[in-house]
């Protein structure tokens, strides 16, 4: 006899549909050579989402392809952001990847999460404190306090 019930493919299909996550990284650069480094550093972030067992939606990759939408056109940027910011409802979490600091737009989004009462993590490829990267592509959850640290340049002491 099949054990197969529709209860228990549900919960099969629950323990495997990976997690929605949000995924923020900064895109804009003052010159070329800033954004592209960027967008390598958003592709890097959401694999690293991906093999964590995430399902990451990147708006600020997706929508700023050729043909898509042109993030230096104000009113094409703001269409772009809300689209992104849509996803908050269904998310499950937030990532930031914090490597090369928190944008502007970055914070809309934090903040935003925060409204919409959205867990956010803060990652990091690098040992809190170092400017060089870890080997390996696994990123680290730190806090929001070395998180903001970090972009501010405050050194943060952990004394517990």
């Amino acid at each position: 006899m099949d054990q197969t019930t529709p209860k228990s493919l549900a919960n099969a299909v629950r323990e495997i549909r990976p997690r929605r996550v949000i995924l923020e990284s900064r895109f804009a650069g003052q010159v070329p050579a800033e954004q592209r480094s960027n967008i390598n550093y958003a592709r890097k972030a959401v694999r690293d989402s991906v093999l964590r067992g995430e399902a990451p939606i990147a708006s600020h990759l997706l929508f700023t392809q050729d043909g898509v939408l042109r993030d230096e056109v104000p009113l094409e940027r703001r269409l772009g952001i809300n689209a992104g910011h849509a996803w908050l409802g269904c998310a499950e979490l937030m990532a930031c990847y914090v490597d090369s600091g928190i944008s502007d737009g970055m914070c809309l989004g934090i903040e935003r999460a925060d409204v919409a009462g959205l867990p956010i993590e803060f990652r990091t490829f690098r040992p809190f404190g170092s400017q060089q990267e870890r080997q390996g592509t696994t990123a680290t959850v730190i806090s929001r306090e070395q998180a903001f640290a970090q972009f501010l340049g405050i050194r943060v002491v952990d004394v517990g």
